[in-house]
């Protein structure tokens, strides 16, 4: 069968055929016969279906931002305003970086992972927080992935267990459909994927043509912003192994706790060719509230000897 063939019977097969009398017929512009379909055309509607795809999923996830707060990944009400407006500003860099409105241009800018120097610097909150602030743009589907196979943090939090097959799962084995880890939320425009089943050689997963080849799926369609989750930088190579594939990296920093030293060893192995952003979290602020949990979020730079021009 040729490729024109197979472009229009599988045209076919994707329309609700029409009915007259006792018989079935396709569309008119199927009947029209394969040779009114130029081969090119053809095979370029074939691909592009395929390669912007992402599947409809069987999965639901309820996600209840009460239970979410009280397990420390949303805000509480009483400081969620302020906090949301937080986000609001940390994401219009972002997003700058994603439209071409930048200070330069940013290759794979809808790839963003965050991560931080080290753990408990608040980088799976900001994960969370930061992709269900951009799911409110009304032009975006956002996808957040767990890509921590270690702590798993985001996906137990969002009440996924590692029964659930997840990103480890879809690298690991090839021929797992897609549809299987992914989560359409009770959040609009977000859909999760879970860390799933623990592996040990998750970084070479992650560094895998595999991952190549999940991240073009994902975000073949320009209007999806890839959202990762990361491990922290220093003690883990899969975060570095992640990054690779990145456009846009941000660094969650505690302010007052995280060593100079440890941002600036969590930075340098970082490819400068990408956008990377400093995230400080908990700033005091002057009149010394804390704001409390995650509040204060300031961009910044890792104050490091050299500051490449593409570290902003």
């Amino acid at each position: 069968m040729s490729i024109i063939e197979r472009a229009a019977d599988k045209i076919k097969q994707e329309t609700k055929p029409i009915i007259h009398g006792d018989q079935r017929r396709p569309p008119d512009f199927a009947d029209a016969g394969h040779s009114s379909i130029p081969e090119s055309l053809a095979d370029e509607i074939v691909a592009a279906r395929e390669r912007t795809a992402v599947p409809e999923t069987g999965h639901r996830l309820e996600v209840d931002l009460s239970r979410l707060t009280a397990a420390g990944l949303f805000p509480p009400p009483d400081s969620r305003e302020r906090i949301e407006n937080e986000y609001r500003r940390i994401k219009r860099p972002l997003l700058a970086n994603i439209t071409g409105r930048g200070a330069m241009p940013v290759e794979d800018a809808r790839l963003v992972m965050i991560t931080s120097a080290q753990e408990g610097e608040g980088k799976t909150y900001t994960a969370f927080n930061l992709a269900y602030g951009l799911a409110q743009e009304r032009d975006w589907q956002i996808i957040l992935i767990d890509g921590d196979n270690t702590r798993r943090s985001l996906s137990s939090r969002l009440g996924v267990g590692e029964e659930h097959p997840g990103l480890m799962d879809l690298l690991s084995n090839p021929g797992m459909m897609l549809e299987s880890a992914l989560y359409a939320t009770s959040i609009p425009r977000l859909t999760f994927i879970p860390a799933g089943t623990r592996h040990e050689d998750a970084a070479e997963l992650l560094a895998s043509r595999e991952m190549s080849n999940l991240l073009r799926r994902l975000s073949a369609d320009p209007n999806r912003i890839i959202v990762i989750d990361s491990t922290p930088l220093l003690g883990s190579a899969e975060s570095l192994a992640l990054s690779e594939w990145m456009g846009q990296i941000l660094v969650v920093v505690k302010a007052g706790v995280t060593p100079r030293a440890a941002v600036a060893a969590a930075v340098q192995p970082l490819d400068k060719r990408k956008a990377i952003n400093v995230l400080l979290n908990q700033v005091i602020k002057e009149h010394g509230d804390a704001y409390g949990g995650y509040s204060s979020y300031v961009y910044g730079y890792a104050d490091t000897q050299e500051k490449p021009a593409h570290l902003r």
